[in-house]
């Protein structure tokens, strides 16, 4: 579940990316500086990285919480794995 608050933070977020993308496909096309491009697809992995964050930080407050609230050794152990994986997922550049 994708709470209301994160979910058109992110669309927007996706947005704004695939514009930057087009517009970099452009810059290709067109044969525009490199350092001019690398600059637009940086911006696009910030893009990417701020949407990322959000839907891992909906990922806690919602499937996250839901499974601490449980309260079951089963429950708290999965919950524990994930939270680990979340946190590599997120380190990832």
């Amino acid at each position: 579940m994708i709470l209301p608050e994160y979910k058109s933070k992110l669309l927007i977020a996706l947005k704004k990316a695939q514009g930057t993308l087009s517009k970099i496909e452009k810059m290709i096309e067109n044969e525009e500086p490199c350092l001019k491009t690398v600059q637009m697809m940086s911006a696009a992995q910030g893009l990417l990285n701020g949407a990322k964050m959000k839907m891992l930080e909906n990922h806690l407050q919602t499937c996250g919480a839901d499974k601490l609230m449980n309260g079951s050794p089963e429950s708290l152990a999965e919950f524990s794995k994930e939270l680990v994986k979340v946190l590599d997922i997120s380190s990832r550049k």
